[in-house]
């Protein structure tokens, strides 16, 4: 499934305490098709003051991008890229 959403954002750019911006994200959520167990929620974000334009689309040609494999997924925590073995469970 593909998604969609945009944020606004209040007080979160110190060097700019009254700057409101925008997160715009777009994002691929899925099981992954020969590891049905993990769900995989992949996401392409661009921040950008509000009522300018954001950059320059690149986030439909990153998730149509994505492969898989049948290798077994690993997690990976975006905020340090450490490696995670325990797949999600299924609902």
């Amino acid at each position: 499934m593909r998604y969609s959403r945009l944020t606004e954002i209040h007080g979160q750019f110190p060097a700019f305490p009254e700057l409101v911006a925008d997160s715009s994200t777009e994002g691929l959520y899925c099981y992954h098709p020969f590891w049905p167990h993990w769900v995989i929620d992949v996401t392409y974000q661009q921040n950008y003051p509000q009522n300018q334009t954001p950059l320059a689309g690149d986030a439909d040609a990153f998730l149509k991008g994505i492969h898989f494999t049948h290798e077994r997924p690993h997690a990976a925590d975006g905020a340090d890229s450490s490696w995670q073995t325990t797949p999600s469970s299924r609902k």
